[in-house]
């Protein structure tokens, strides 16, 4: 649910994507880092297949780009498929 750029030069840069069943469903700011996390809540039902990536413009060397204990979380009354 938080994502960050760390343990990185000042001008590295990188966004976060969540992807479901081939479709984009959510996409961040271009975070610069190192720097605090940001969050993000997607609706997944429906979703059979979760993809979490990460982007960089330019070139993506010394950038980490860090998904921070991602999880899943069943809402209220939902059943697991």
């Amino acid at each position: 649910r938080q994502m960050c750029i760390r343990d990185s030069p000042p001008t590295s840069r990188g966004a976060f994507e969540v992807w479901g069943d081939g479709q984009r469903l959510w996409e961040s700011p271009l975070l610069v880092g190192p720097g605090p996390a940001g969050a993000c809540e997607v609706d997944l039902a429906g979703v059979d297949v979760l993809e979490l990536r990460t982007t960089t413009p330019g070139d993506p060397h010394g950038v980490h780009a860090v998904w921070v204990e991602p999880r899943l979380e069943l809402a209220a009354g939902a059943r697991p498929r």
